[in-house]
């Protein structure tokens, strides 16, 4: 019991004991978990408990000087350690309550909250003094207090502008300088100061026209933003604080003729100072660079649509224009809402015209091909009134039902019967799915809104009624704007503007001329005695270092794997707050990363960092880091972000291991609870957009309140607005028609009053479903904060989370409130300073960047923002903060950094390129000098030259400013092939390198047709983005066709997205060649440096080098490799077989060419070996191909070709391709030939065995089968076998579970159907590669097919098999329904679709001439008569089945008589046949020796005992026995005559040598 409080004249006398209140709710609270914290808050939170903590600061107000003490100790201490509990203050789903507590406490105007600052600064202040109570520790309590301060500030930003407040942190300040406090006490000091400020300065920017006159004396040429411009706002979305400004430009914004303000990247000259002015700087760039293309699109096409002249005003320049595409006549179809993804917007549009005469599925494939309209994507809805809504392109498919169970049917209905509706309605949607493929003229998308505002979706609504508007309106598609690369981060830098709460500012943004200020140890190592324990890198011998004092180099180089390099950055990383360390190429920046690590997580205990944030720019390389250290032993490590590649890390993502972290029951009953309110708003929401949607002006306006129009019991109204009364005269006013009689009125005013209530009626569903999403976002936010709350306590247990710098800023919200004390941030010069600024979490005393500024710097796509643009130098956006730090261009401080010296990549000569122009202090390993020379190359190293002139933009991307070079490409694919041919380098170890995008399309596409090509995600991303075709591009969709061994698989690469890669063997294209000497991309050295240091043993570089040696450092390339004799017109190549004899050809005057077998072989000479003009015309010079000879034919040159140096095949040569291609083919169908016959003869002998299995069933079995149809009897159910082939299988396996014969029996069955399958004549060599051609002129427009006959295809095994799977249906049916017969169960037995593929095997095996399997149709359509008349009254002696299955007999015995030979043993089963249907029988077929004899007969043929032999038309049949002919036969391919008679072959047989030399010895 909590004892009342004593105080009878207070207003809280009847509340109990304050301080034993908070007493013991601290008490209770220290000792328990998360689930207590956060009902101990929430009541706090309640009506109850702001009561409570209205009157503690009642207390504060009214404790006496010798009262302050105690109250603090005995009540507002444990309420404050309460309040800052770190539970509680990271938690995601207590921010809500926590909000309402300081709310309390700030009072009204902020009275409590000066009372509480009030009285916490005194207690302080007596704290820190002489006077102090010794029971209390205030060098501890201050934390909570300052955080209590702190956070009321925060929640209430009118708390700022308190004057009040100012005084009493003060007097906390000075009273903490007397104490020893810590640092982090410092900072939290710092922190509210800087909040305070803000007040002033809000106060001080209330009148932006009277503006201190410094800011005009530097700016008089620019145009400040938003309030500030001298001449007003530009728009709607111009502010001077970067926190109001929309993310995505608004219409007026896009239609704004003024010129957007962008800061220079001076801050000496920006409106605002220190962290302020840095974080607006970085967000208005970052933004103009990702929106400002959206922007100026869209402007454009707004002009197109509103303008009467075909042709728009031109917005942006040429440089910065976004690659977009137009899909005009746009409507506005309906809205959906999905319980799982949201309100969602169906619109249909023109196809575009390239589409519209195509068929559906070459429209699905123009669609898939081309990559638009691709989920994810980033669009905009433009109407010519100006209007402007950004959307993202949806799945279309609807998330499937889910059905809860509800606390009460009665309020929510049954749930099955919900259940029904739901799955009804999910079926619905299933099939109104939009597609962008199936309507030739027409092209429809789903759609989400990018900003859910409500009057987007009451606009899109009115427009959807406004059946009249004459708007008109297009989609434009940015297909190279990924929102969530963009979005997260500027909203990140909103926040922190907001907040000013980001670390190191006096480092980051010191303002003015401020004195540089030092770099001090992180914080938690400033504490007394403090030292870092460095045994995890001394193999576990002892080893300290405090910071600040000297260090044991010496000792500490004899128990370390770490070079001396590497040993520095250690030492100046644990020394330094903000470190920062530079790794050359090759140097070990990721070892070196890997070891920082490690030696604070074996700190840990003392640090008490939290969870170590690992950032890293790209996915692969945060893959690699983390895999590095679960190499080393870390355990407990956490990846944020779904594109990870490594295995290793698979059940490491956060997702999956959120799924596993326990909820609370406070959780379980609130999610349970807004999961039912979810399922009960969607169900609302529904019924309200099918309202909307059938809304009918004429059927719906007797609901809904509105008058009945009804005479004579029926519904007149369209009688009623056809009508009108007598009376004439001026139309009265609405206010007067709606109340007045409807029939006294004339016809004008029945028209204006109905549309009255037609627009009544839908603005009345409007605001419904306006509403209706308002409560679906609110339930939709809430269940998100649970989610991100069950993450944080997740990441609480790890020991490092890695995440990439995107997902970072998405992940803001759960990764602010880990406490984390240390950042590691690699490929930090690679990063943009906006991203690297949002991992500078609040809480972070300690960041540790590990990048190199001479290597790539931050992509920026706008090259007018760029450093190397003679306008973009004053933004520099692709300036890292990495850079900017260790070489400032305005006066900013100048931080030390620890640089790495010793490379382990590349050989010497590769590393002197970059040591000579770069990095005058790099060093080579030992090891490094032994790698061993490039195979089949004379040099490792060497540029060829050229001065072939580059293409400009090519037609095929015209949007495209991609530069390509075909002498290069041509080029580079001949290196590789030789390269890859020496078969000493396996996937990987050859990289192609180019600058350009179009290059690299035009390598893959050509090595592609050689080797399996290897690219990035990165890659692939940009080349989508950029609108390249992207077929074949992943493995999956490549082509099945062999191109080599997977051994040759290469990369190919783009400079800019390989750095922090490497290969055994670089290639690579340079690209520019041209008169004006312009280098484009390769003209920074940075981008230079990463393309010359990721050899390992050799580099290639094809180039021209007049052009490139316009740039210095490609100058000093040239000259080193010159003097080093690396340098030539001539690529100097050499023959692994003979070494001794090097080869140099002018590949301009006489190419070369490398076959599999790795010899050089002269075009000219190749061409003479292949006979090349026995198959092709040539001009009168005999030098030009000019067409193919209409005689030529495979193979009619005597055999195939070979290598004249090592008899070698000389096959994977596309220039030959025609001469060996057919060769391959047949080939292919030999071996398919060889197979099948292996397959079948085993399944054959296996059907025969099955049948004397189930003609002989087990006592075991025939009991299973009793007992299941006697629990199927009683249940009344009905067995019906009348679906197809498939399901009655399942309906018999179903009811005879357990029964080991009908199991077995079925098994067989299904792998009889995947024999017939895969001996379909569409999975035959010869299909496929027709099908392959036809797809690929397909594509590539060509209408024309190509000829071929279907001789070409193997049909006897397809026959083959369509018999046995009859045989095993048959005789599973037959003995299945044996235990039926004289039962009274319920049987429904149809076999039509049996007899129908009987019909179809005897159509085709006529026309085929094979009458044993015609026989066998003829048959089996009789026996399943016979066994569905069993069962059925509908077939008397007379019917029409009855009658057809007797013809069928009947030709079957024509057949034997004619064909003895083929069709032995066969009579007999026709006359078994006969029986059944005559006395009403079936039973299984008697087994056939004959049949048998044949099935051994094709066993012989494998063992040796046969031959093989062509008909005259080249079509592959086999003789058994003796080997020699004896009868004669139809060929099954193509009907004519094969075999003979008294051993001689037929005329025009030949014997297939070729086929028994290959496949003769093949075993079954």
């Amino acid at each position: 019991m909590i004892p009342l409080a004593k105080q009878s004249g207070s207003s809280f006398s009847k509340l109990p004991d304050i301080p034993a209140f908070f007493q013991l709710g601290w008490e209770l609270f220290s000792a328990s978990g998360t689930g207590i914290h956060q009902q101990v808050i929430r009541k706090l939170s309640s009506e109850e408990g702001a009561r409570m903590v209205a009157a503690l600061v009642e207390i504060m107000e009214q404790s006496s000087d010798i009262q302050l003490l105690p109250c603090f100790n005995k009540a507002v201490l444990p309420f404050y350690l309460i309040l800052s509990h770190p539970d509680v203050v990271s938690s995601l789903i207590l921010e809500q309550s926590l909000g309402t507590i300081y709310n309390i406490l700030y009072g009204l105007c902020g009275r409590r909250a000066i009372i509480v600052y009030q009285f916490t600064s005194k207690v302080l202040e007596i704290g820190f003094s002489d006077q102090a109570d010794k029971e209390i520790d205030f060098t501890i309590a201050i934390g909570p207090c300052l955080n209590v301060l702190g956070s009321i500030l925060e929640c209430n930003q009118a708390a700022q502008i308190l004057e009040e407040l100012l005084p009493a942190i003060e007097t906390i300040s000075a009273a903490a300088n007397n104490g020893s406090t810590s640092p982090e006490t410092q900072r939290q000091l710092d922190k509210i100061r800087a909040r305070l400020g803000l007040g002033s300065l809000i106060r001080t920017m209330t009148r932006p026209n009277i503006e201190p006159a410094k800011h005009v004396c530097f700016e008089l040429s620019r145009d400040l933003p938003g309030e500030l411009s001298q001449f007003g706002p530009r728009h709607d979305n111009d502010h001077h604080l970067i926190e109001n400004i929309q993310i995505l430009p608004t219409a007026q914004e896009m239609q704004s003729d003024r010129t957007e303000y962008l800061p220079l990247s001076d801050p000496n000259k920006s409106y605002y100072q220190g962290l302020r002015g840095l974080l607006d700087r970085q967000f208005r760039l970052r933004r103009e660079e990702s929106v400002g293309v959206l922007r100026d699109a869209v402007g454009r096409e707004l002009e197109a649509l509103e303008s009467t002249s075909a042709k728009p005003l031109s917005r942006g320049s040429a440089d910065q224009k976004e690659r977009t595409n137009i899909y005009r006549n746009v409507k506005l179809v309906k809205w959906d809402i999905d319980r799982k993804k949201g309100l969602r917007l169906v619109v249909e549009f023109d196809q575009p015209i390239d589409v519209q005469d195509f068929q559906s599925q070459q429209r699905k494939d123009w669609w898939q091909n081309n990559k638009r309209l691709q989920a994810g994507t980033l669009i905009c809805l433009a109407t010519s009134s100006g209007r402007t809504v950004f959307l993202l392109v949806e799945d279309p498919l609807p998330t499937p039902p889910h059905i809860r169970p509800q606390e009460n049917d009665d309020d929510d209905g049954d749930p099955w019967s919900q259940a029904f509706t739901a799955q009804e309605r999910y079926k619905r949607k299933l099939d109104e799915a939009p597609s962008l493929s199936n309507d030739r003229r027409r092209a429809t998308v789903m759609l989400r809104l990018v900003q859910n505002r409500p009057d987007d979706v009451a606009w899109t609504l009115s427009q959807m009624t406004d059946r009249k508007s004459s708007i008109k309106q297009s989609l434009v598609e940015f297909p190279g704007a990924l929102l969530q690369s963009f979005q997260p981060p500027l909203e990140a830098l909103q926040m922190m503007s907001r907040r000013l709460d980001t670390p190191f500012r006096d480092l980051l943004a010191p303002g003015g001329i401020t004195p540089i200020p030092k770099v001090e140890p992180a914080a938690y190592a400033q504490a007394p005695r403090f030292s870092y324990d460095l045994s995890s890198l001394t193999h576990g011998a002892e080893m300290n270092y405090s910071p600040g004092k000297e260090f044991d180099y010496e000792s500490f180089n004899t128990l370390t794997d770490l070079d001396r390099a590497q040993q520095n950055a250690l030492i100046h990383t644990l020394s330094n707050s903000l470190a920062l360390v530079q790794g050359p190429p090759g140097t070990g920046k990721s070892y070196t990363g890997v070891a920082i690590i490690k030696t604070l997580l074996g700190n840990r205990s003392v640090i008490d960092p939290g969870p170590i944030i690992c950032v890293c720019y790209t996915n692969h390389a945060l893959d690699q880091l983390l895999e590095h250290l679960i190499k080393d032993g870390v355990d407990k490590i956490i990846r944020i972000g779904s594109r990870s590649k490594s295995e290793v890390l698979q059940n490491l993502n956060l997702n999956f291991l959120t799924q596993q972290v326990e909820q609370t029951k406070t959780e379980k009953s609130e999610k349970w609870r807004l999961y039912q309110d979810l399922d009960r708003q969607v169900r609302d929401f529904e019924l309200l957009l099918d309202q909307f949607h059938s809304f009918d002006s004429i059927s719906h306006m007797h609901e809904e309140g509105f008058e009945s129009v009804k005479r004579n019991g029926r519904n007149n109204l369209k009688s009623w607005l056809r009508g009108s009364s007598s009376k004439r005269g001026e139309s009265r006013s609405l206010e007067v028609l709606i109340q007045s009689n409807l029939w006294g009125m004339s016809s004008s005013e029945r028209r204006d009053l109905h549309r009255y209530w037609t627009q009544q009626r839908s603005n009345d569903l409007i605001d419904k479903i306006i509403r209706a999403w308002d409560s679906y976002q609110e339930t939709s936010r809430k269940l998100k904060i649970y989610t991100q709350e069950q993450q944080r306590r997740c990441l609480l247990e790890a020991k490092v989370v890695g995440v990439t710098t995107t997902g970072l800023a998405r992940n803001l919200d759960v990764l602010r409130r880990l406490q984390s004390k240390i950042l590691v941030n690699e490929e930090a010069g690679e990063v943009l300073e906006a991203h690297t600024l949002t991992a500078l979490l609040p809480t972070v005393q300690h960041a540790i960047l590990i990048g190199d500024h001479e290597q790539l710097r931050p992509q920026v796509k706008n090259y007018e923002l760029r450093q190397d643009h003679p306008q973009g130098a004053q933004y520099s956006l692709d300036i890292s903060l990495f850079e900017r730090l260790v070489r400032p261009k305005f006066g900013g401080p100048v931080l030390q950094y620890a640089s790495l010296k010793t490379q382990r990549r590349m050989h010497p000569s590769i590393a002197e390129l970059v040591r000579n122009t770069i990095y005058p202090n790099l060093e080579d390993h030992p090891t490094v000098s032994l790698f061993p020379p490039v195979t089949g190359m004379q040099e490792r190293l060497f540029w060829l030259n050229h001065n072939h002139c580059e293409e400009s933009s090519d037609p095929m991307f015209s949007k495209q400013f991609s530069k390509t070079n075909n002498f290069e490409v041509e080029m580079t694919s001949a290196l590789v092939s030789h390269l890859v041919r020496q078969g000493t380098y396996p996937p990987g170890d050859i990289t192609v390198l180019t600058p350009y995008l179009g290059q690299l399309q035009k390598l893959k596409r050509l090595l592609s047709c050689s080797f399996d090509i290897v690219m990035s995600d990165r890659d692939v991303d940009d080349l989508q983005a950029q609108g390249f075709d992207l077929t074949s591009t992943r493995s999956e969709a490549q082509s099945s066709i062999n191109k080599s061994s997977l051994l040759n698989a290469v990369r190919v690469a783009t400079v800019d997205n390989f750095q922090g890669e490497e290969a055994k063997v670089i290639i690579l294209s340079i690209v520019r060649s041209n008169e004006a000497r312009k280098c484009g991309f390769l003209n920074s050295s940075n981008r230079i440096n990463v393309a010359l240091s990721r050899a390992r043993h050799g580099m290639f570089i094809i180039g021209n080098a007049t052009t490139a040696s316009s740039i210095t450092m490609w100058s000093d390339v040239i000259s080193m490799l010159k003097q080093s004799n690396n340098f030539g017109d001539v690529l100097p190549l050499l023959c692994p077989r003979h070494p001794d004899k090097p080869i140099e050809i002018e590949l301009d005057a006489n190419p070369c060419i490398i076959p599999d077998c790795g010899h050089i072989i002269t075009l000219e000479n190749l061409d003479g070996l292949m006979s090349m003009k026995d198959f092709y015309e040539y001009d009168e010079r005999g030098e030009r191909i000019t067409g193919i000879k209409s005689s030529s034919e495979p193979f009619s040159i005597s055999g195939q070709k070979n290598c004249p140096s090592c008899r070698g095949p000389l096959r994977n040569i596309n220039r030959y391709g025609r001469i060996t291609r057919r060769a391959w083919i047949d080939e292919a169908t030999k071996k398919f030939i060889v197979w099948a016959n292996a397959e079948f003869v085993p399944l054959a002998a296996q059907v025969k065995a099955t049948e004397e299995q189930l003609k002989a069933l087990s006592d075991a079995d025939t009991q299973n089968i009793r007992s299941s149809m006697s629990r199927w009897k009683s249940s009344g159910s009905t067995v019906d076998l009348t679906n197809n082939r498939t399901n009655q299988m399942y309906k018999v396996r179903t009811l005879t579970e357990g029964t080991e014969a009908f199991q077995s029996a079925i098994k067989l069955r299904s792998k009889v159907k995947i024999f017939f399958d895969r001996v379909n004549e569409k999975e035959q060599p010869f299909s496929q590669i027709y099908n392959l051609v036809q797809d690929a002129r397909r594509h590539r427009g060509i209408q024309h097919n190509m000829a071929w006959t279907p001789e070409m295809l193997q049909t006897r095994h397809r026959l083959l098999a369509s018999v046995m799977l009859l045989r095993c249906d048959y005789a599973i049916l037959a003995t299945f329904l044996a235990f039926f017969k004289g039962t009274k169960m319920k049987t429904n037995v149809k076999f039509s679709l049996q007899r129908r593929d009987c019909v179809a095997l005897v159509n085709e095996c006529r026309a085929r001439d094979q009458p044993a399997n015609e026989v066998e149709g003829h048959l089996f359509f009789a026996r399943f008569i016979a066994l569905e008349r069993g069962f059925t009254d509908s077939m008397p002696q007379g019917s029409p089945p009855l009658i057809s299955a007797h013809q069928h007999l009947d030709e079957a015995e024509a057949l034997c008589t004619r064909f003895p030979g083929q069709t032995a043993g066969m009579a007999s089963e026709v006359d078994y046949a006969r029986t059944m249907l005559r006395d009403s029988t079936f039973y299984l077929p008697v087994s056939n020796e004959e049949k048998a004899q044949v099935y051994a007969a094709m066993a012989a043929d494998f063992q040796g005992t046969g031959h093989w032999y062509y008909c005259v038309n080249g079509h592959p049949f086999t003789i058994g026995e003796c080997g020699a002919p004896m009868q004669t036969s139809r060929c099954p391919q193509c009907g004519e005559m094969v075999g003979g008679e008294h051993h001689q072959l037929a005329e025009g047989i030949t014997r297939a040598g070729d086929l028994e030399a290959q496949f003769g010895a093949l075993r079954v």
